[in-house]
């Protein structure tokens, strides 16, 4: 007998209820399986791509870092050694100017510390063993009562230390020494022991017999003073009527430079050091072993450890950069910098396993969130089993169509979740999931909505980090093109109708600086033009600039075209009253009377201009001015005017020290016999812009690969005569 319909349709309910069940739990084991593949890959991926990222940037930002605290240390012991040669200058041409006008200063007594209690920051006189003598002294009353009125600079220069250990002094070849110090604590009366004071003679002294017989700026090695600091000295000879009179200069304490070192550390492994141009350890914060300062110090280039040696090499070529180095068996990353001014080079440098610490943080951290999200993936499986078999017990007694509608429902939100882990492990952490099923699908994918968003803001922070870091750097960039800005401009009218072809430009170093020029018409038949330097670099020098450039034009403008002088000194007395800060400005200024040819200049300090006449054929400096103080560091100073004819074709050619200055790789300059054979390789008939594109090609050809260390300026002016009409761009 066969089967009924009603078994039949039972059967076929079975068998579909059997074959539904089977399909259900086939689809969701292998959205399980997927599931499971998916986010092992996802895992793999983002172990990779993020352990890749995380060092890429953290090394890179870690060596930027240690690389900026290298350059602003370096540049921070540059200017501080810079102030202080500037500092010897001035006391060279104070002392020049007494020998050249000594009516002008009355005669002084100092104290003799042998004789008389005297303090730190007050000046005073040593008188060396062979000039004790009272007929001796006596003889030489007359030249120390004159030389005496440096003791003035010496204490200004000394009080502006603010407590730190200096000295500034004269020495004369006549056996005396004038000086100023701070070298003692407790502000004690100054002692000298009478093995000393029978003894020294700052004549016989290094640094002395080194200026002496170099005739120019010298920086010695380190060594101890008689107080007992470690110090080194800046020297420059002084001459008396081209006669060598005597040595001014300073002592620069190793403290000073230890105390800038350590302002900002970056870890505790974290030590810095300084090399001389011969390779030798001027001072180290580093208290033993490698490049530690432990006496005599060998060339760093000699060294056994390889790494160090071929870092000191690159060190001592004026080279910047951070490197991987040895030190004492341990791996250290050296980030160094030159100090121009004195031809040292400032490193500093971090244990590799400081340097990496950021990166093996980060690093754990993420392996930890994946390590925990991956032990969560296996109960949850578990569990997600369980269920499906509780389901498909149940789903034998439904319809086909109710088990596929409930395979349906189960293994999409699985299939979502497939999709978006791979979605995210290719990188895109914007992936979010919205499943609201109520069950563990629903945890894990808020549990993915939570890691991607964590993830993202550690990225975002490490973005953040790099654009402040740009953000500097485009805010100098944006001073130095404000500072630019407030240069003259020549438009394309400025000169038509007028006898004169003139061009000027002005090349800035990598920060903003203090040179500029102008050129203005006083009236129809009067042009000025001005060339001028500030004595500092930065912010402050750029603001100083361009108050002395509104002074002096402003004082040009309102006084008559014959009173150029006082133009000069009434502009000296008003920047004298703004100088909070101490600076000068070097000045040349001049005024061409169109008609006649008549130009009248005075010259406050500045480099010598060259003129090119008619009768030699050939550019020739002007004559320096016996007395041509800078602007703005004593009140009531009186300038000397003078004036001659320029013919028509005749030119005058401006310039700032940054011109002969300018420094190849080896610290040679370009020097002013080399800038006047550039000069004179032109023809007559050279207009300016020409003249002065020659010149910048011979700098770059003398500099080569060095970097840029002051502002180059130049400005040329070519007097054709009334009858021409000629006009010439210019560049800022």
């Amino acid at each position: 007998m066969g089967h009924s319909v009603g078994q039949r349709i039972m059967g076929l309910a079975v068998i579909g209820s059997i074959l539904t069940t089977a399909v259900i739990l086939g689809l969701s084991f292998g959205g399980q399986t997927l599931l499971y593949s998916g986010l092992a890959s996802w895992e793999s991926s983002l172990r990779i791509s993020s352990d890749s990222e995380a060092d890429s940037i953290s090394s890179e930002l870690a060596e930027r870092r240690l690389l900026g605290m290298a350059k602003v240390k370096a540049r921070t012991i540059d200017l501080t050694m810079q102030y202080n040669i500037d500092d010897v200058r001035m006391t060279v041409y104070q002392l020049a100017l007494m020998m050249e006008h000594p009516e002008q200063y009355p005669r002084r007594n100092l104290p003799d510390p042998l004789v008389q209690s005297v303090f730190p920051e007050e000046g005073y006189i040593y008188y060396s063993p062979d000039v004790r003598s009272e007929n001796k002294k006596a003889e030489l009353s007359g030249e120390i009562g004159l030389m005496s009125n440096i003791s003035d600079g010496l204490v200004a220069m000394v009080k502006r230390e603010k407590g730190k250990q200096a000295a500034f002094y004269v020495a004369s070849e006549h056996g005396y020494l004038i000086c100023c110090d701070s070298l003692y604590e407790n502000y004690k009366p100054l002692g000298f022991t009478e093995d000393f004071s029978s003894q020294h003679d700052p004549r016989k002294a290094q640094w002395y017999t080194l200026a002496k017989e170099s005739g120019e700026t010298i920086v010695t090695d380190y060594y101890v003073g008689g107080d007992g600091y470690p110090i080194i000295t800046i020297a420059i000879p002084y001459y008396d009527d081209g006669e060598f009179a005597g040595v001014a200069g300073a002592d620069v304490s190793l403290q000073t430079f230890q105390e800038q070192m350590n302002d900002a550390v970056m870890g505790i492994t974290n030590f810095n050091f300084a090399i001389n141009e011969e390779g030798k350890l001027m001072f180290s914060s580093r208290p033993e072993g490698a490049l530690a300062l432990d006496g005599d110090s060998d060339d760093l280039r000699n060294s056994d450890e390889k790494s160090i040696a071929e870092a000191a090499a690159r060190m001592m070529a004026g080279e910047e950069g951070t490197i991987p180095v040895m030190v004492d068996g341990e791996t250290y990353y050296l980030a160094f910098a030159p100090i121009p001014s004195i031809g040292w080079s400032f490193g500093t440098l971090l244990a590799a396993g400081e340097v990496q610490a950021p990166m093996q943080e980060a690093r754990l951290a993420f392996a930890e969130k994946i390590s925990a999200f991956s032990g969560a993936e296996e109960p949850f499986f578990d569990r997600l089993g369980s269920q499906s078999l509780w389901l498909a017990g149940i789903l034998l007694l439904v319809m086909l169509a109710a088990g596929g509608m409930m395979a349906a429902r189960f293994s999409r939100p699985i299939h979502l979740l497939a999709e978006g882990a791979k979605e995210i492990a290719k990188g895109n952490l914007d992936r979010r999931f919205d499943i609201r099923t109520g069950d563990e699908v629903e945890e894990l994918a808020d549990g993915f909505n939570v890691m991607t968003g964590e993830l993202k803001a550690q990225l975002k922070q490490l973005a953040e980090v790099t654009a402040e870091k740009e953000c500097i750097a485009t805010e100098m960039n944006l001073a130095a093109l404000i500072q630019t800005s407030a240069l003259p401009k020549l438009l394309p009218d400025a000169f038509r109708e007028k006898p004169v072809l003139l061009y000027a430009s002005m090349h800035p170093a990598k920060e903003v600086g203090g040179d500029f020029y102008d050129f203005y018409f006083t009236d129809e038949n009067h042009i000025v033009i001005t060339i001028a330097d500030v004595s500092d670099k930065g912010v402050p020098a750029a603001l100083f600039m361009m108050i002395a450039k509104i002074i002096l034009k402003n004082n040009a403008m309102t006084s008559s075209p014959d009173e150029l002088a006082d133009v000069v000194m009434r502009s000296n007395d008003q920047l004298y009253e703004e100088n909070s800060e101490d600076m000068f400005v070097t000045v040349f200024i001049g005024q061409l009377n169109l008609l006649t040819g008549e130009f009248i200049y005075v010259n406050a300090g500045h480099n010598p201009p060259m003129i090119r006449s008619s009768r030699q054929g050939a550019f020739e400096y002007l004559p320096r001015m016996k007395k041509s103080p800078m602007l703005g560091i004593q009140k009531g100073l009186r300038y000397q005017q003078r004036s001659l004819f320029l013919a028509p074709g005749e030119t005058v050619f401006l310039y700032t020290d940054g011109v002969t200055e300018a420094m190849d790789e080896s610290g040679r300059i370009l020097s002013e016999e080399r800038l006047e054979a550039v000069m004179n390789r032109q023809s007559g008939e050279t207009e300016p812009r020409e003249l002065i594109e020659s010149v910048r090609r011979d700098i770059a050809d003398h500099v080569g690969n060095a970097e840029q260390s002051d502002d180059i300026t130049m400005l040329a002016l070519r007097y054709i005569g009334a009858s021409s009409k000629k006009h010439e761009n210019g560049e800022m």
